[in-house]
């Protein structure tokens, strides 16, 4: 729901009221909701982060595609998107998957610095 509200900071070009504000929050809400069962279904608590590959990085982006396909869908269905500018679902489904990758990729440990659990000098 978060990246919701920074998507409309963005769109807004960084400039927003709280009348923009109240007219997203059924919007963020909705996803915040949405997101739950879905990151459930695709198993992102089950990953550990510094063990991350290209399949779970997939598994990000496939999540928050279906997050957002079904939180504008509920929201359209509860209130046809009203206040909602049409580019924030695709603000907000960049903004999360460059967050929740780039997240993950940072936990990451360089392979030269792990060699059988002790830190080593790179030659």
């Amino acid at each position: 729901s978060f990246s919701a509200f920074f998507a409309l900071y963005i769109h807004m070009d960084f400039n927003i009221s709280m009348q923009n504000i109240e007219n997203i929050s059924t919007y963020a809400a909705i996803s915040a909701i949405v997101s739950i069962p879905i990151s459930l279904v695709f198993r992102l608590d089950r990953v550990i982060w510094r063990l991350s590959s290209l399949r779970d990085y997939l598994n990000v982006v496939k999540t928050v595609v279906a997050t957002i396909v079904i939180a504008s869908a509920c929201d359209f269905l509860v209130e046809r998107m009203m206040g909602v500018p049409r580019a924030i679902p695709l603000i907000q489904a960049v903004l999360s998957i460059a967050i929740l990758v780039g997240i993950r990729d940072k936990a990451q440990k360089p392979a030269h610095l792990v060699a059988n659990g002790r830190k080593t000098c790179r030659q």
